[in-house]
């Protein structure tokens, strides 16, 4: 509701390019914002290679963990925070693109047969490019944002999911 007000009170250009930032879209990209982003990038994926191997420590509990010589706490805090930090500097330069990551990972697992970051990151790379191009390109005249499209590619899948893990008897 505050979103809502606070765009009602913009003038109708900013408000225009706010909703647009809001939907997701790549169109305001620059090779300015380009070249922050891949700085950052420089810093934060070296950051995410060495805490990355420690996800599998994680996943035999805090207390095997442990014994193993993992610093939980500080393990925890610190993939939070590089994760965080890519998140929010992606966001920032393209806008929220609804579901990349919700379906960049069981894409990637399917692929590889088991989790993998870099695959993930690569997928998620090319959904996000591929939804750019359709956007532009598959609709005539109208060009969608790459938010649309990742939107509209999201939801089934995330409709299938759910028919799917509560019909299986999986539970995940």
């Amino acid at each position: 509701a505050l979103i809502s007000y606070l765009l009602t009170r913009l003038s109708l250009k900013t408000a225009g390019d706010a909703l647009h930032w809001m939907i997701g879209s790549l169109s305001a990209s620059t090779w300015d914002r380009a070249a922050v982003l891949a700085c950052a990038l420089a810093v934060l994926i070296p950051l995410l290679g060495l805490l990355a191997p420690r996800l599998r420590i994680l996943q035999l509990g805090d207390d095997t963990a442990t014994s193993l010589g993992l610093d939980v706490p500080r393990t925890r805090t610190s993939l939070v925070l590089v994760a965080v930090a890519l998140c929010a500097l992606t966001v920032a330069v393209t806008g929220p693109l609804s579901f990349v990551a919700f379906l960049a990972g069981p894409i990637a697992q399917r692929l590889a047969g088991r989790p993998s970051f870099p695959l993930s990151a690569v997928v998620g790379a090319v959904i996000v490019l591929l939804a750019d191009i359709a956007g532009q390109n598959l609709f005539g005249d109208t060009q969608l944002p790459a938010g649309v499209v990742t939107g509209a590619l999201g939801a089934p899948f995330l409709m299938w999911m759910l028919t799917r893990s509560s019909t299986s008897g999986s539970g995940r």
